[in-house]
């Protein structure tokens, strides 16, 4: 299933709220903005399962207004680590659980 956009992943300012999330394996997972950006999803190299492409899972591009969404469907289970590209600095990171 995809979450819903009331139970998506809203990018609040400089946070990615909730932090953590946990899904199943085959589910989407929807992240939006509530605040304008620049924002993005991008999968740390070194926090995926292995195996999983690091760079088909991640944002290609920005997205800076509000209500622009970004949906990856999850197929291996495994803790994810991923971060805001360029709010890194600030600390605007999550991790996604497909069990």
């Amino acid at each position: 299933y995809t979450l819903s956009l009331h139970d998506a992943l809203p990018i609040c300012q400089l946070v990615f709220a909730p932090k953590d999330v946990k899904i199943c394996k085959g589910d989407s997972v929807t992240w939006v903005i509530n605040k304008a950006g620049p924002h993005n999803v991008v999968f740390d190299v070194d926090a995926i399962p292995s195996g999983v492409n690091q760079e088909a899972i991640s944002m290609d591009d920005v997205i800076g207004d509000e209500g622009d969404s970004f949906t990856m469907k999850f197929d291996v289970a495994g803790s994810y680590a991923y971060y805001c590209e360029p709010h890194r600095s600030a600390n605007m990171n999550g991790k996604l659980t497909v069990a």
